[in-house]
């Protein structure tokens, strides 16, 4: 092998693209530890963006999985890793945070005695360009055992306006920073909560405001979107499958994170013919199948159909012989109410 010219400085093995180049014999031989997954199947360890539209219960949602996670109760279903928890409000304050704080966990039925320890808030923080990732990264060297950090919300913590800087750049450089800091914690999950664009999309995914960039820096992405008769949590990344959650609600317009059967979810994506039959059946008094029927203009036996599938779903109740009335418990027809 004839020898580099003078003025060519030899790649040494072990910096530059030599450095890190490996054959696929050795990348077969391998072994890599388990994904950590704070809600198996649903938060794994890395970075999510989770987006949806104004009022469309962002805060509620991860506040209520960061409480679930803390007190090691399962969300939708699924194990939580009971770790430490890093909550930061930065669209609160104290009071109202207080507020929420207890209302989210009345509605889960979860006492404070079960997380208040393992559940920290702040409703300040430092911004990308001012200290946040060291900030955290003491944190998390401060307290090991923290497997969630929320983040709510983007706006809060990105860098103050740089002319210099594209809006690509700028929109990307949060989630690379912060996907960079996950991946030094194998055990932790980054959760950033952003607003969506209001133009409505048919994928959700393309419903997240900015550019690709901002998107693109993530590990995983979710979105809250409304679909006829139903709220939806959609769900996508790198070591995620995909997966579209009915999110229900009870009676005080608060999200239950409760697992869902099969009937559930048919309901949850309700066809034009059972939300019609729906929204015949009245929530305060009961109502004979003849004024249903005239309510939705439909035949008796679809009326009869749709009711029994209503029914076995849990959004209506049958209160006597051919007297129907909705249950209260009802997937999303108005925005979240703040009352607590």
């Amino acid at each position: 092998m004839s020898e580099p010219p003078d003025n060519v400085t030899p790649i040494r093995r072990d910096e530059g693209l030599a450095g890190n180049v490996r054959s696929a014999r050795d990348l077969l031989n391998m072994e890599f530890a388990e994904l950590h997954w704070n809600i198996d199947g649903i938060l794994p360890a890395g970075t999510m963006l989770l987006f949806g539209r104004p009022k469309k219960g962002k805060s509620f949602l991860t506040l209520m999985m960061a409480i679930s996670i803390a007190a090691k109760r399962p969300v939708f279903g699924k194990a939580t890793s009971g770790k430490r928890v890093l909550y930061l409000a930065l669209e609160d304050s104290l009071r109202r945070l207080k507020r929420r704080v207890r209302g989210c966990a009345d509605a889960l039925g979860i006492s404070p005695p079960e997380f208040a320890d393992g559940l920290h808030l702040a409703t300040t923080s430092k911004r990308i360009d001012t200290g946040l990732i060291q900030d955290l990264r003491d944190w998390l060297v401060a307290y090991e055992d923290t497997g969630l950090i929320v983040v709510d919300m983007l706006k809060k913590v990105s860098a103050a306006e740089d002319r210099r800087k594209s809006l690509y750049d700028q929109q990307a450089e949060v989630g690379h920073a912060l996907t960079k800091l996950s991946h030094d914690f194998p055990e932790l999950t980054i959760l950033v909560v952003h607003h969506s664009r209001k133009m409505q999309a048919d994928d959700p995914f393309d419903m997240v405001s900015g550019t690709t960039g901002l998107s693109g820096s993530y590990d995983s992405l979710a979105a809250i979107a409304d679909s006829p008769g139903a709220r939806v949590l959609h769900i996508t990344g790198r070591d995620v499958e995909s997966a579209a959650i009915p999110l229900m609600m009870n009676e005080r317009g608060m999200y239950t994170l409760q697992m869902l059967d099969l009937e559930d979810i048919a309901a949850a994506t309700m066809s034009d013919t059972r939300r019609a039959v729906f929204d015949a059946v009245a929530s305060t008094i009961p109502m004979e199948i003849g004024d249903i029927i005239k309510g939705c203009k439909l035949d008796r036996t679809v009326v009869d159909n749709q009711l029994t599938r209503l029914v076995r779903s849990g959004l209506v109740q049958r209160v006597s012989r051919g007297m129907y009335q909705r249950s209260g418990k009802r997937w999303f027809d108005e925005p979240i109410r703040d009352n607590y």
